[in-house]
C-alpha cells in the first residue's frame, strides 16, 4: 500500500525528523498536505452540543479549557470518578523508590472497564475530533503520582510535546491541587507561538531562567483546583509543565488523543486478546477504530 509523506515520517530517526519538520520547505509542504486532509474530512466532523463548543473554543483560542467533572456533562461520571479515586489510593501507597514519578501499572486498572470507556464516549471524542480535524487515535491513559521532592526533572520543565501537529490531553486531578503540590502550568497558545520563534525551539526542555527572560513568571498560568478538576489542553502547541510539588504529592489521570496517523507513536502498549474482547465488546465501530494502536498482535 502506498503511504503519504506524513505517514513515512514515523519511520525517520528522531533528530532527523525534528530537523525536517522544522525546516521551512517542509512546513510549507506539510501545511498544504494538512489543509487537503482537513478539507477532505470537514464534512465528516460531528456536530457538537453547547459544552463541546465551549471546549473547542477554549482549545482554539488559548490551547486549553479548564472545568470540572461535575460540569463537563459526560456520561457515568460519578461511577467513573469513584473508581478512579479508589485506584489513586492504591497508587498513593506504592513506594516511590527515590523516583520523582510513580505510575500505576496498566494491569491494575484494565479490569475496571469504566476507566477505559469513559474517555471514549461520543461526546468527548466528537469534541477531540473537531479540534484535531481528522479521525482520532486514542493513546490510552496513565495514573500518575508526582512525588513532592521539589526537583525540576522530566515534565516539570517547560516543553511542548511532539507526537503530532495537535495532541489533546485530558488531565483529571485525583486530589486537591494548590500551588505547592504540582499544579499544571502553561503559557497561552498565541504567546507560546511567539516564544517558539524567539527560542528557535524544536523540541526538548526550556529552563525556568531562560523562559523568565522572555516572559515574566507573573504571566505563567497555573491551574489549581479540587479533586475532579479537568484540564483539556493541546500539549503540542503550548508550552506547559507540571510545577514541581514541594508540600504533598499530586495524583492525576491523563488521557491522550492525536490524529489517526500521528507524526510519532510513543505509546507501544498492546492489549491482550482477552482484554481486547472485554474492553471493546460494547463499543461502536468508530470507537474501536480509535484503538487501532492497541490492537492485539496475531
Amino acid at each position: 500500500m502506498k503511504t503519504s509523506g506524513l505517514e513515512q515520517l514515523q519511520y525517520i530517526p528522531g533528530k532527523i525528523r525534528r530537523d525536517l519538520l522544522n525546516s521551512e520547505p517542509w512546513k510549507t509542504i506539510a501545511g498544504n498536505m494538512r489543509k487537503k486532509h482537513f478539507l477532505e474530512h470537514a464534512n465528516s466532523l460531528p456536530s457538537l452540543p453547547y459544552m463541546g463548543k465551549n471546549i473547542l473554543t477554549g482549545l482554539l483560542n488559548e490551547g486549553i479549557f479548564v472545568s470540572s467533572l461535575e460540569t463537563l456533562e459526560a456520561e457515568r461520571t460519578e461511577y467513573f470518578f469513584n473508581t478512579a479515586k479508589k485506584l489513586s489510593s492504591k497508587l498513593g501507597r506504592m513506594p516511590s523508590n527515590g523516583n520523582h514519578l510513580v505510575k500505576l501499572p496498566i494491569s491494575e486498572s484494565l479490569k475496571y472497564r469504566e476507566i477505559f470507556s469513559w474517555s471514549l464516549q461520543e461526546k468527548l471524542i466528537n469534541t477531540m475530533e473537531n479540534y484535531i480535524q481528522l479521525p482520532l487515535l486514542y493513546h490510552g491513559y496513565e495514573f500518575k503520582r508526582e512525588v513532592a521532592n521539589g526537583k525540576l526533572v522530566g515534565a516539570r520543565r517547560w516543553h511542548q510535546d511532539t507526537e503530532d501537529y495537535r495532541m489533546v490531553k485530558i488531565i483529571i486531578y485525583l486530589n486537591d491541587v494548590d500551588e505547592d503540590n504540582g499544579p499544571f502550568e502553561y503559557i497561552p497558545k498565541h504567546i507560546s507561538k511567539l516564544l517558539v520563534k524567539l527560542l528557535r525551539y524544536k523540541s526538548g526542555f526550556v529552563k525556568d531562567e531562560t523562559m523568565a527572560k522572555l516572559l515574566s513568571p507573573e504571566h505563567w498560568q497555573t491551574c489549581t483546583g479540587k479533586a475532579g478538576t479537568v484540564i483539556i489542553t493541546d500539549v503540542c502547541n503550548m508550552f506547559h509543565r507540571l510545577k514541581a510539588p514541594i508540600r504533598s504529592d499530586r495524583l492525576s489521570l491523563t488521557y491522550s488523543y492525536t490524529s489517526f496517523k500521528p507524526l510519532k507513536l510513543r505509546q507501544k502498549f498492546k492489549l491482550s486478546q482477552a482484554d481486547w474482547i472485554e474492553l471493546t465488546s460494547e463499543l461502536t465501530e468508530r470507537q474501536v477504530k480509535c484503538l487501532s494502536s492497541m490492537m492485539p498482535q496475531n
